[in-house]
């Protein structure tokens, strides 16, 4: 596993000593996350639920998604359960009741192949500039 962060002090300590083989850390500035992104197999965007996060849409989720990587995703976040089910490459996972073993497997055993590209082309549809500018201009009318 690896996790990009611009702090990698935070993390070294958090890392249980059981995993510290197969994690790897890297302290990275931002402009270079699309190119280890890009080299990925999969994005993780967990969090737990809470009431100042309803009205929240995780941006990680949508550059994930933007550089093609399939998602294990959040479904308590924000309006990401309304629209989650429109691809076979973002599985919800609901962790208040423990079921990221169960989704991370089926994940992996159902996607099969996918087209990048063609992800890519949905999440531009999606999160891109022209889809960002178009939501706020809607929000503000």
């Amino acid at each position: 596993m690896l996790i990009l962060t611009r702090n990698a002090a935070f993390i070294q300590d958090k890392i249980p000593v059981g995993l510290s083989t197969r994690i790897k850390v890297i302290q990275t500035e931002f402009s270079k996350i699309p190119e280890y992104l890009n080299a990925g197999d999969l994005g993780i965007n967990l969090r737990l639920p809470a009431p100042s996060l309803c009205g929240l849409f995780p941006v990680k989720l949508g550059e994930y998604l933007l550089t093609g990587l399939p998602v294990l995703a959040s479904v308590q976040i924000g309006d990401t359960a309304s629209w989650i089910s429109e691809r076979k490459e973002v599985i919800g996972v609901d962790l208040t009741v423990g079921d990221f073993k169960e989704k991370t497997y089926r994940l992996w055993s159902e996607l099969g192949a996918f087209d990048k590209q063609e992800l890519r082309q949905w999440a531009v549809s999606r999160f891109g500039l022209e889809a960002a500018v178009s939501d706020y201009l809607k929000g503000l009318e």
